[in-house]
């Protein structure tokens, strides 16, 4: 099982997604409203990988990836946005940009965890293979 945490202010986007990476199965998921929750929640869900917005209220995703990679803490973590500008060098492994597949977002949370099935040779991403 891939321990998941999606950190997002839009809870009905959160549920959404949490609600489809449930039915791919093989996840536990939990969510945190802000960076602030966030950080709370990693150390007490110790998720295998974090999803994040950038624009929250509060702590924003920036200063909550900041505050993760300070204390040494190399948990993979892929932004999402739709706002490319706000996106900082602050240690994120990868971002999708909003509005994107939630299949798209499956298999890059494997690809980080290192749980892709080797065995397949193409994978398929909305209408792209």
């Amino acid at each position: 099982m891939i321990k998941l945490l999606i950190v997002e202010d839009d809870t009905n986007l959160s549920f959404l997604i949490k609600r489809k990476l449930l039915k791919l199965g093989d996840y536990v998921v939990e969510c945190a409203e802000d960076g602030y929750s966030g950080i709370l929640a990693i150390n007490n869900f110790k998720p295998d990988v974090v999803v994040t917005d950038l624009e929250m209220e509060g702590m924003d995703g920036n200063s909550m990836i900041e505050q993760i990679r300070a204390k040494s803490n190399n948990i993979p973590i892929i932004v999402l946005t739709g706002k490319l500008e706000f996106l900082k060098q602050s240690g994120a492994n990868m971002y999708l940009k909003k509005p994107f597949d939630v299949v798209q977002l499956d298999l890059n949370i494997r690809l980080l965890t290192g749980r892709v099935d080797n065995s397949v040779n193409s994978y398929k991403i909305g209408s792209l293979e």
